[in-house]
């Protein structure tokens, strides 16, 4: 899979949910949500995640919620008080989160983004091309 970018993709795991994938220079993951993942598949995909960034020593991280539907306010105080600074733990600093084109998901990305208390920068892009050039520029 190319984009405009010369980025190629190898995917890692496909869930009805979520795709995880590397970059094939092998230095960031990129995750496409799709849906309304429930809690359960929010933290099952979060921990599929962190056991990737462990092993291919991942620090830079696109997670695409432009495919999410509607809001995931209940796994938002997981995600900042579990997940966040577990991953910021792992060594992921640099995420490029692609917003959804509705803005009811923007809001959950918006609490998450606003409320994580780690050290992770976290920048916005409305598009994969945007966050590809800034998470190889990093």
């Amino acid at each position: 899979m190319h984009h405009p970018n010369n980025v190629s993709y190898e995917l890692l795991c496909h869930k009805d949910y979520l795709e995880i994938f590397m970059s094939t220079e092998g230095n960031f993951l990129k995750l496409v949500w799709s849906g309304l993942p429930s809690k359960e598949k929010v933290m099952e995909g979060s921990e599929q995640l962190l056991k990737y960034v462990e092993q291919y020593k991942i620090s830079k991280l696109i997670n695409d919620v432009s495919k999410v539907e509607g809001l995931f306010t209940e796994s938002v105080e997981w995600i900042i008080t579990n997940f966040a600074p577990r991953l910021n733990a792992s060594g992921v600093h640099n995420i490029a989160w692609i917003y959804s084109e509705d803005s009811i998901s923007r809001f959950s990305a918006d609490s998450v983004l606003s409320r994580s208390i780690t050290d992770t920068i976290a920048i916005v892009f409305d598009n994969l091309e945007n966050a590809e050039r800034w998470i190889l520029a990093v």
